[in-house]
C-alpha cells in the first residue's frame, strides 16, 4: 500500500518541514485539503542510475473506440538530479482523484529517492 507523503504549508510561518521522506516502493501519494489551488512534488534521485517517476492520471476518459490507452505520465528523474511538478489548474484537476483528492505516483526504484510536498498559497 502506497505510502501519504505529508503536504507543507508554505503560507503558514509556523510550518514545519519534516523534510524529504524515503520514497515507498509500492509507491505514495499527497492528499490535496480543499482550498489548496496549488502543490509541488519534488522527487530526488541520490542513485546511480536514472528512475521513472509515474504520476497516476484517474481522470481521463479512454477515447471511444481506442483499445487501450493510458494516461499517466512518465518523468524521466536522472541520478543524482531532482524533478519538481507543480500542480495547478489543468494540471491539479488531471492528476487529483475528484472524489479521494489524491494525487498517486509510482516509482520505477526507490533506492536513495526521496520524495516532498508543499502547497503554495
Amino acid at each position: 500500500m502506497a505510502t501519504q507523503v505529508t503536504l507543507v504549508d508554505a503560507s503558514s510561518a509556523l510550518a514545519v518541514n519534516p523534510g524529504p521522506a524515503a520514497a515507498d516502493a509500492t509507491g505514495n501519494y499527497v492528499v490535496v485539503p480543499a482550498g489548496v489551488k496549488r502543490l509541488t512534488v519534488r522527487v530526488a534521485n541520490g542513485g546511480g542510475a536514472p528512475i521513472t517517476w509515474t504520476l497516476d492520471d484517474p481522470t481521463t476518459q479512454t477515447p471511444e473506440g481506442a483499445a487501450a490507452i493510458n494516461p499517466d505520465a512518465a518523468l524521466a528523474v536522472t541520478n543524482a538530479q531532482s524533478r519538481v511538478v507543480v500542480f495547478s489548474g489543468a494540471r491539479l484537476r488531471r492528476f487529483m482523484d475528484p472524489v479521494t483528492r489524491r494525487i498517486n505516483w509510482t516509482y520505477s526504484a526507490v533506492t536513495t529517492v526521496t520524495v516532498e510536498a508543499v502547497s503554495i498559497p
